[in-house]
């Protein structure tokens, strides 16, 4: 759409617009010289609220919802969900998840490293402090709960519908590597009357290639010993990396155990000889999860042919063939697919490309087919991915040509379907005039909200004599309303992505809105320049993002 379209659309004056323009500008210069986020450190007021007004409540932190920002958490052995006033726990969601933003927060309020992964954990603390999350009496059931963010070391107490036997509560128990499962222990009866709670241990019994890949709280708190409750204790195996069958080990309850006369495990504390209890061993069953669901093997020849050199290239990866794991696939960077013997045009099957999660660049040439959900996952989530597209080049005349895509040709599915990580670079076309159709954005309103994505197609512009081609575009959140004949001010903070793409010259992406928004401000808008970053001296369009 032609500049001057998208002013008289949206009724604003154009010298308003090329203000905009200036003040992006000047505020380029210094982008990136500071933090353009705009973002603050994040304390406890940005929890969910379910989870902050339950952490507040005096049962736990006792700390007053306007003093959220400073909570620690430090010397709380126990989140004790079951006294939660009424008004808090009826806001209670129906399933009991630590949401990936929730556990970031949390890990940060602990002073643990975000990156860890759980087997790196003990606790949400440095020397474990939340080692029970008390859920008795909140109605939940195992199945209302997810452990995904719930660290190795911090146990989970559930009620239970009826009474529960000693020790393990069932005989097996499964878990899928990489993944975080879970055993079942009760130990009823067992304290005297001054004691009030217990800490076991276990053992693991596993070969010792396997048991470095296992990791499970060694140290279990269980507050009381009802004959109603029972404690789930997570357990994480980390992937083997090979495609082998489904294997197993074996957990024992160590015969020596504490009890302790506080709830938290602390107090005066006695030894326990669990020798003559019927607690039992339990098998633990670990699902692969190394193999793709379709082994590289089975995949179209030409893909097979670029993984293949693509693992060589890497020269690290030693698996070829059905032994190449999702773990080998998501190390490849770039994949160039072409058939390189005759060049022929080539059919995608489904499931491809799976695995490919690490990609920042894919090439296709000469693809004839895109099937629904070919590029499902692939990409590196957070570098993105630039997938191409170009025609094929046979050595014989009578083979056909294919694999060149623009926004008529290539299927509806793909670019309804790509994700917020991906990037389509596809062929421009022209009109009756030899000009291009697409010179601005493809909508004058967009619909989002902050944190959401929404697709764009963008124009590419060829930089002087040069082959390469760039286009930058802005998401920012302007203290403007565009009905009023105001100019705009931005400054550095209102910078949101900005992005340089090259190669080809029709864009389809996903443009993301920040999840963070400054209630001062105003309108989201995405602006749209052609020519160098440095100068951001012309202004191609721009157009509104509401909810």
């Amino acid at each position: 759409m032609h500049p001057a379209h998208a002013m008289n659309r949206l009724r604003a004056p154009l010298a308003a617009a090329f203000a905009l323009a200036l003040a992006l500008v000047a505020a380029w210069g210094f982008a990136f010289s500071e933090d353009a986020s705009g973002q603050t450190d994040l304390g406890a007021c940005e929890l969910s609220p379910w989870l902050r007004d339950a952490l507040l409540d005096d049962a736990n932190y006792d700390v007053p919802s306007y003093r959220c920002d400073e909570l620690e958490l430090d010397d709380l052995a126990i989140w004790d969900f079951s006294t939660l006033p009424s008004s808090i726990a009826r806001r209670l969601p129906g399933r009991f998840a630590i949401s990936d933003a929730d556990y970031k927060l949390l890990l940060r309020l602990s002073n643990f490293n975000a990156d860890s992964l759980p087997r790196d954990l003990i606790g949400l603390g440095e020397r474990g402090q939340v080692r029970l999350i008390d859920l008795t009496g909140t109605g939940y059931r195992l199945a209302d709960v997810d452990f995904r963010n719930i660290p190795i070391g911090t146990g989970v107490a559930l009620s239970a519908s009826s009474s529960v036997r000693t020790g393990f509560q069932a005989h097996s128990f499964s878990t899928r590597e990489n993944g975080v499962g879970h055993v079942a222990v009760a130990f009823p009866g067992v304290l005297d009357s001054d004691q009030e709670s217990l800490v076991v241990s276990t053992t693991i019994d596993a070969d010792a290639d396997e048991k470095i890949l296992i990791d499970i709280g060694q140290n279990m708190l269980l507050n009381g010993d009802s004959r109603s409750v029972v404690y789930y204790w997570p357990i994480y195996v980390e992937s083997d990396n090979d495609n082998d069958p489904d294997w197993s080990f074996d957990l024992e309850i160590d015969a020596d155990a504490d009890a302790w006369s506080r709830s938290d495990g602390t107090g005066t504390r006695e030894n326990l000889d669990l020798d003559d209890l019927d607690i039992s061993d339990a098998e633990i069953i670990v699902r692969d999860a190394d193999a793709p669901r379709v082994l590289v093997s089975d995949r179209s020849e030409v893909v097979e042919d670029a993984i293949e050199d693509a693992l060589a290239a890497i020269g690290s990866i030693s698996h070829r063939g059905d032994d190449i794991t999702l773990k080998d696939l998501s190390a490849i960077e770039t994949l160039n697919v072409v058939d390189t013997d005759d060049g022929r045009t080539f059919a995608l099957g489904g499931g491809d490309l799976e695995g490919l999660s690490g990609l920042t660049k894919l090439h296709l040439k000469g693809a004839s087919t895109l099937p629904r959900g070919i590029f499902g996952g692939v990409g590196d989530r957070d570098r993105g991915v630039l997938i191409d597209f170009s025609v094929n080049t046979p050595d014989d005349s009578r083979d056909s040509r294919g694999g060149d895509y623009n926004l008529d040709s290539i299927p509806a599915h793909i670019l309804s379907g790509i994700e917020p990580h991906q990037t389509l670079l596809l062929t421009g076309q022209l009109d009756s005039g030899g000009k291009p159709l697409v010179t601005g954005l493809d909508r004058g309103v967009y619909r989002a909200r902050p944190g959401e994505s929404f697709a764009v197609t963008l124009p590419v512009f060829y930089t002087g004599d040069s082959d390469d081609s760039t286009t930058y575009f802005v998401v920012a959140q302007l203290p403007y309303d565009f009905r009023e004949n105001i100019s705009p001010f931005v400054d550095k903070d209102d910078l949101g992505g900005i992005i340089e793409l090259r190669d080809k010259d029709v864009v389809r992406t996903m443009v993301t809105v920040p999840d963070t928004q400054d209630s001062a401000k105003g309108q989201w808008a995405l602006v749209l320049f052609k020519d160098s970053g440095e100068e951001f001296d012309k202004l191609v369009d721009w157009a509104l993002i509401s909810p």
